[in-house]
């Protein structure tokens, strides 16, 4: 009779994982190691860790009592170890295995979970419009006796449409999903109608939308109260900030991002860099800059430990433009110079960090500097699509023109950004236009 660790090795083997696979939160490859030559005496919940991983029963890696399935016959045992491959972020093999498997051979009341295997595998590969296919034709297969996992597969769908960045059609998939928890609540994980109030309150956001994004997230709040469920608290209190931001509430935004920090500060999650750049915004707009630019520097400094390039240049930009705004232009110039020659991502951030900079040397005076760097924005704004900052672009190009005495090109500018303008809720460059 085979021993436990043998069992453990055996079985680890047979699904292609390594020992590394295996380890936990609480024990490393090494101790799965001493298991498997039977040198340690791993606790129960060690071994119920183990056992989900390999798809087994506790009893078989105890005793070797539970009957194996011929892996290569049966469809349930396949599908089985499918999940188990996506938890451990192995989705090439995963797709592998699930191309292994005959789809005419799967039983109807398989063919559901199979199909959304199958989207899974596409959303762990970064495929959301290949996921969201499947998702869809999972539906079909699909009843309300497996209310759940119905509910399941709209939540996943209205993912895949956030990271595609269409909100209309995430907002119609979370709002299905919300309808059918409705009539089935009693049958339904309360994790997953919070996954579904959130992003339908993130994509209402997204298209700003602020009042029914908050109205969604006092409802989300609600329901945590009633459920004593609190999964996603931080990122709703951080989305609430930001709506509130946006809608010029900036007070109420400095509560609700607070309590996102509180509630996040010792993870230090990438989020936490968002929810420090958030604060030292709204402080910005109440004019509190000592606060502004501690919580920027935080944010700052949280940026450089993750190696988080986008929020890195974006952080220094919200820092230039706060010391911009208590008049201290030297501090400002030298950051968005030191950003320009380091970046060579040409995003929006360097359009604006570009925009700033020659807003500098126009307040400075320096009007041929200006208008070369203002030329070069607007030449990459319409490289990258950037359109919405074309009207910033031409009502500095406006102000430029007017100070060196070209009073019809000044006009033309004015009403060029005019045509351009977009009138965003908030604009961190909203100053352009003093």
């Amino acid at each position: 009779m085979t021993t436990m660790g043998e069992r453990v090795r055996k079985k680890r083997k047979e699904l292609g994982f390594t020992q590394e696979d295996l380890s936990g939160p609480n024990f490393s490859h090494a101790v799965i190691s001493l298991i498997e030559r039977d040198r340690a005496n791993p606790s129960l919940k060690t071994l119920e860790y183990i056992a989900e991983k390999l798809n087994v029963n506790v009893n078989y890696l105890l005793y070797g009592q539970e009957k194996q399935i011929d892996l290569s016959n049966d469809i349930t045992s396949k599908l089985a170890i499918i999940p188990s491959l996506l938890k451990l972020t192995k989705f090439k093999e995963a797709k592998k295995a699930i191309h292994e498997i005959n789809e005419e051979s799967v039983n109807t009341d398989q063919l559901g979970e199979y199909i959304k295997l199958k989207g899974d595998i596409e959303v762990g590969l970064g495929n959301y419009s290949e996921a969201v296919s499947h998702y869809k034709n999972a539906l079909i297969y699909t009843t309300l006796l497996n209310i759940e996992t119905l509910i399941e597969v709209y939540t996943k769908i209205s993912d895949c449409f956030i990271n595609l960045k269409d909100y209309q059609l995430a907002i119609e998939n979370a709002q299905q999903g919300l309808l059918l928890f409705r009539f089935y609540q009693s049958k339904v994980n309360p994790f997953t109608k919070l996954q579904l109030y959130y992003n339908l309150s993130l994509s209402y956001c997204r298209i700003s939308e602020f009042k029914k994004g908050l109205q969604c997230i006092s409802t989300a709040f609600a329901y945590m109260e009633e459920t004593h469920c609190y999964y996603f608290q931080n990122l709703f209190y951080m989305l609430e900030g930001l709506a509130y931001l946006y809608t010029s509430k900036f007070k109420e935004g400095i509560k609700s991002t607070l309590m996102a920090i509180k509630h996040m500060e010792k993870s230090n999650s990438t989020e936490l860099i968002g929810c420090h750049t958030n604060l030292g915004i709204l402080y910005r707009e109440i004019r509190d800059y000592k606060k502004s630019l501690v919580n920027l520097e935080k944010s700052l400094e949280l940026s450089i430990m993750h190696n988080n390039s986008w929020n890195l240049l974006n952080t220094n930009l919200e820092i230039a433009l706060t010391y911009f705004l208590i008049g201290d232009y030297k501090s400002s110039e030298i950051i968005c110079q030191k950003q320009l020659e380091n970046t060579n991502n040409r995003s929006e951030l360097f359009v604006k960090i570009t925009l700033l900079l020659a807003f500098i040397k126009f307040k400075s005076d320096s009007n041929e500097e200006a208008l070369e760097l203002v030329i070069e924005a607007e030449k990459l704004s319409k490289a990258i699509g950037g359109y919405g900052l074309l009207s910033k672009v031409f009502i500095l190009k406006s102000k430029i023109f007017n100070a060196q005495g070209n009073h019809q090109e000044a006009i033309n500018a004015l009403n060029t950004a005019l045509n351009n303008c977009k009138g965003d809720s908030y604009d961190n460059l909203s100053f352009f236009l003093e």
